[in-house]
C-alpha cells in the first residue's frame, strides 16, 4: 500500500531522505522554498547562469556534485515541488498549506520529514 511521505526541504538532508524513501519503493513529495535543489550548503544558481562546480563550491565541488546529480536521477521517482512555501502544518489533520505562484493548496500526508 502507498503512502504519501512528504519531505520539506530540498537541501543534503531532504535530497538522502529522498533517496531512502525512494530506495523503500515510495514515490515522495519533495517540496523546496528554492527554485533549485541544493538547500543553503549547495545551493544552485539559475539554470541560465552555468557556473563550474569548482568555482561554486570550492573543495567541496567532488561532494556537491554527487549529492546534486543523485538527486537529479531521483526526479523521474519523486514528485519534486520547488519555489513552493510551505506556510502552515495541521498536525491532527495531516495537511501541508502551500503556496506556489500565488496559490494556496492544501497537501495531505500519512508521513512527514522535515530536513
Amino acid at each position: 500500500m502507498s503512502r504519501r511521505i512528504v519531505i520539506v526541504g530540498a537541501g543534503p538532508a531532504g535530497m538522502r531522505a529522498a533517496e531512502r524513501v525512494v530506495a523503500a519503493g515510495e514515490r515522495p513529495v519533495v517540496i523546496d522554498e528554492a527554485a533549485r535543489f541544493g538547500g543553503q550548503i549547495y545551493r544552485q544558481p539559475p539554470a541560465v547562469m552555468r557556473r563550474e562546480r569548482s568555482d561554486l563550491y570550492g573543495f567541496e565541488a567532488g561532494r556537491a556534485g554527487a549529492v546534486l546529480d543523485r538527486f537529479e536521477a531521483l526526479l523521474p521517482s519523486i514528485d519534486y515541488r520547488p519555489s513552493t512555501l510551505v506556510w502552515q502544518i495541521e498536525r491532527d489533520a495531516k495537511t501541508l498549506q502551500l503556496l506556489r505562484g500565488g496559490r494556496v493548496e492544501a497537501l495531505g500526508f500519512d508521513a512527514l520529514i522535515l530536513a
